[in-house]
């Protein structure tokens, strides 16, 4: 989970993760962890940057 991915038209996108944005999304996909509003509003930004 180092990199995200996204197909554009003109190539291929990648960055590294933070290691805020890795955890928040841990928190969200993972059913131990209970993501706080701060991990919600993170992982949407990481979610939406890969759709």
């Amino acid at each position: 989970m180092k990199l995200v991915w996204k197909e554009t038209p003109r190539g291929r996108f990648h960055r590294e993760l933070t290691f805020a944005e890795k955890m928040a999304v841990s928190h969200v996909v993972s059913r131990a962890l209970t993501p706080t509003r701060a991990d919600l509003l993170l992982a949407n930004k990481v979610f939406t940057e890969m759709d």
